[in-house]
This record gives structure tokens, sequence and C-alpha cells, in this order.
């Protein structure tokens, strides 16, 4: 199982005995019970930003279970990845006030 996306997904289960090998009585809904949520944590899919340069900026983020532990990392756009080393910038700030 891969989640490929943030968000409270709810947990089902099918408790039905097999058939001669078959899961028929799991592809009726009535079979399957709600057993409860859980946060898949991240940042909300489709984030991005437009920032000017040379100014103090703010970056919202939006998503679930984000902790003030979480590092954000900036990569520059034309390789549209976060392999390698992190930019280094000693001007970058967190928990800054509003």
């Amino acid at each position: 199982l891969t989640i490929k996306r943030a968000g409270v997904v709810a947990v089902c289960y099918c408790a039905m005995v097999e058939v001669d090998g078959t899961s028929r009585f799991c592809q009726d809904k009535s079979h399957w019970l709600f057993a409860g949520k859980l946060t898949m944590a991240g940042v909300a899919h489709g984030s991005s930003w437009l920032l000017p340069t040379n100014l103090v900026v703010k970056i919202d983020l939006s998503g679930w279970g984000l902790d003030p532990t979480d590092t954000l990392r900036l990569a520059p756009a034309d390789t549209a990845s976060c392999a390698g080393e992190p930019l280094a910038e000693s001007g970058v700030r967190h928990n800054c006030p509003d």
C-alpha cells in the first residue's frame, strides 16, 4: 500500500471468510465496517508560491500532521528534485512573528 497524498483517510475492514479461494463477500459494500481514521502527514498537494527577491517573506504551508520540527527545503525549480545538498542560505529564518 502506498499513500500518495497527505490527508485524513478512512480505514475499512471486511472480515468475511473467503469461499473457494475467492473474496466475493467483500465485493458487497454491506460487509465492510468502518474501523477508524488515519492522518497521513504531509504538505497539501499542489502548493506553489510566487515570491519577490531581496525581501523578507513568509511562506505559509497547508497540510496535515505538520510539526514545528519539520524542515522546508528550497531547490532550484529547473531540477524539480529534492535530492542532493540543500541550498546554503544563511538569511533564512523560521518561527518569525507575523
